[in-house]
């Protein structure tokens, strides 16, 4: 958690007293994610917790793409954990392009081993069609 306070610390004095356009407008722009999922990033921010199971999984997946842009490396390590606890054939396939992108490794990893053990059900699933191409073959 400390670790958490220290990046915000850090990336708020960067972007609010660095020269970059937020620190002339005095407002940060959050695109991803939705009102909702920023909300609770805040209230985790002020309170340092997180009720994961009264939320839906997506506001929970966009609680983990705002711990990586905005560097929340405990709550990010939280995060992929509860969602590997709850990873199953129809949404292994979004959860996996999320870590790849956000480059978030153990994530990935397990995600892709899980899609390679279930391969014929996850390829069935509607949540496979998040895997574009691109996240194909650079895999």
């Amino acid at each position: 958690m400390a670790n958490d306070y220290s990046q915000l610390y850090q990336n708020k004095n960067a972007l609010l007293f660095g020269g970059h356009k937020e620190a002339r407008d005095m407002e940060v722009p959050v695109k991803e994610g939705t009102a909702a999922s920023v909300e609770v990033l805040l209230r985790y921010i002020y309170t340092g917790r997180i009720n994961l199971s009264i939320l839906k999984s997506k506001i929970v997946l966009e609680l983990l793409i705002l711990s990586s842009v905005f560097s929340f490396t405990n709550l990010q390590l939280s995060l992929s954990e509860y969602l590997w606890s709850k990873i199953d054939v129809h949404n292994v396939s979004t959860l996996f392009a999320v870590a790849l992108y956000y480059q978030i490794k153990e994530l990935e990893v397990k995600s892709f081993n899980f899609i390679n053990i279930h391969a014929l059900d996850v390829v069935e699933s509607k949540d496979s069609l998040s895997l574009t191409p691109v996240i194909i073959i650079a895999y």
